[in-house]
């Protein structure tokens, strides 16, 4: 439903404005979504992988328009990850080149909302952008 969503979608923007904490932002989920406490964690996980790779990678793409070299390294950290996810942990990839799964699913950061929810749902992974010195190349 649209109004829900925007809803979830004001509760998510207002508590990342105020800096707050994930259990806040899981009761506010609870409370806005009618979710179990459960289900609400697995959305405030999902969500803030996605908004900190997004900035992240959107970073990127703004140094790379004004000129500078970045990559981005793909960062499993967890023991239970997916076997997808653990497969990309280490890889280097030029900023705007996607990190492709085992499964064959290509994804720009983790979390990424154009990938399928199999990849992202409830992902811990981190995308760690880091910069070209000139005249340096990827793996050199």
């Amino acid at each position: 439903e649209p109004a829900a969503r925007r809803r979830l979608q004001t509760e998510l923007a207002l508590a990342t404005a105020l800096g707050e904490e994930q259990e806040k932002l899981i009761r506010r989920i609870e409370k806005v979504a009618g979710m179990s406490y459960r289900q609400a964690k697995r959305v405030a996980q999902t969500e803030r992988t996605r908004v900190q790779s997004q900035a992240r990678w959107q970073a990127g793409e703004d140094a790379k328009a004004a000129g500078v070299s970045v990559y981005n390294t793909w960062s499993t950290r967890m023991v239970n990850s997916r076997e997808t996810h653990i497969s990309l942990d280490g890889q280097q990839r030029m900023q705007g080149d996607a990190f492709v799964t085992s499964a064959g699913n290509a994804l720009r950061y983790p979390g990424d909302p154009a990938a399928p929810a199999r990849e992202v749902i409830n992902c811990h992974c981190v995308l760690v952008p880091d910069v070209l010195a000139p005249g340096q190349t990827l793996g050199g």
